[in-house]
């Protein structure tokens, strides 16, 4: 065994001698590291941000009551819920967990530990987040936007106002922008408006129709919940 490790403490002298093989200084490795650090801070508040703001859709979808209509109320809470948020938080989770196994510390603790500590930062970058109001300003720009799916579930698929208008088979809603909507409910929903009298503020939800009427299968009494991520930065600290 001795002698193996002689030959090839021989041969890697020799191949530094010949410049076969480069040796990099200790700055090299300092730098390589402080890149790694830099890396796997970046995407450990990209996937505390994205993860937050999957939850913040979350929690408006629970708001909205749409599981309490049925079948259809739970399709649509399903098919709205924030699915790319989701998986693009977890492989920015994933990726960080790849490169922090780079650091040496890793090997001597247990799997469940280094877990349990990237989560625990995760929480605690997204209580930063939501408390200063960087979610909320990142949230509404690039393509942030596009991950906040009940947001855009309440502009498409649900109608906000105070009812001035009621029939046997339809109400007249006159929305807070200055429009009246009239709204159609569908033959499981009617029984669901019939104890409702004109001048009360409620939201509905369900589909537009090209004709500019709603089609309904839910509604609720009270101002619709305020869509998530409403708050900046600045909104935050100037209130």
């Amino acid at each position: 065994m001795a002698k193996k490790e002689t030959k090839m403490s021989k041969k890697i002298m020799k191949d530094i001698q010949s410049d076969e093989l480069q040796m990099h200084s200790r700055a090299y490795f300092k730098m390589l590291n402080l890149a790694l650090v830099a890396v796997s801070g970046l995407f450990l508040m990209i996937s505390s941000l994205i993860i937050l703001i999957a939850f913040r859709d979350i929690k408006y979808g629970e708001s909205l009551g749409l599981r309490a209509y049925g079948t259809r109320g739970y399709s649509e809470f399903f098919q709205t819920l924030p699915w790319l948020a989701i998986f693009l938080g977890l492989l920015a989770f994933l990726i960080v967990y790849t490169l922090i196994k780079h650091f040496n510390f890793t090997y001597k603790h247990r799997l469940h530990t280094v877990i349990g500590a990237l989560v625990f930062a995760v929480v605690g970058l997204g209580i930063v987040f939501a408390s200063t109001g960087v979610e909320g300003t990142i949230s509404r720009t690039g393509p942030f936007e596009n991950l906040r799916t009940f947001n855009r579930f309440s502009r498409e698929h649900s109608v906000a106002g105070e009812i001035v208008g009621l029939e046997a088979n339809k109400l007249t809603i006159f929305t807070k922008e200055g429009e009246t909507v009239n709204v159609r409910f569908t033959n499981n929903a009617r029984s669901r408006y019939s104890t409702f009298k004109v001048g009360e503020v409620v939201f509905v939800m369900g589909n537009k129709q090209n004709d500019g009427s709603f089609e309904a299968y839910g509604i609720r009494r009270g101002e619709m919940p305020p869509p998530p991520h409403a708050k900046g930065m600045r909104e935050r600290f100037m209130k």
